[in-house]
Order: C-alpha cells, then structure tokens, then sequence
C-alpha cells in the first residue's frame, strides 16, 4: 500500500521514505497542498496540534473516497 512520509524536516522524510520506496514532502508542504489521502496517521513528539482546521477541512475535500481521511 502506497504511502507518503511527511515531516518538518523534509531531509527526514525523504530518508524514511526511500527506505521503504515510498514518496515524501514537508510537513510545509503538505499543509499548503495536501495530496488526496485516503487515511492519515500522525505521529509526533509536538506539544501541540500539527495540522490545524483549515489543513484537515482540504484534506476532507480531496479524499478519493469523498469520505474524510
């Protein structure tokens, strides 16, 4: 199953990604241009929210599915 790694350092990202062939982006990024997901898990040491309102509200919009991730 196809997945995409996402992380504020994008250099993470992109070495746990190519270990496991997948894709990767900036946490940046992807909060600015969420791809279409069908599910998403957040893991983070952040004391605080990572992804606000606005991010999840486009994320819901671009589900393949039509079905919030």
């Amino acid at each position: 199953m196809p997945f995409i790694v996402v992380n504020r350092s994008v250099e993470k990202a992109r070495q746990l990604a190519e270990s496991h062939g997948q894709s990767f982006c900036s946490l940046e990024q992807f909060t600015a241009d969420p791809p279409p997901v069908e599910a998403l898990l957040s893991a983070t040491g952040a004391e605080g929210a990572v992804l606000d309102k606005a991010t999840l509200e486009r994320l819901s919009a671009r589900t393949p599915s039509g079905e919030p991730p």
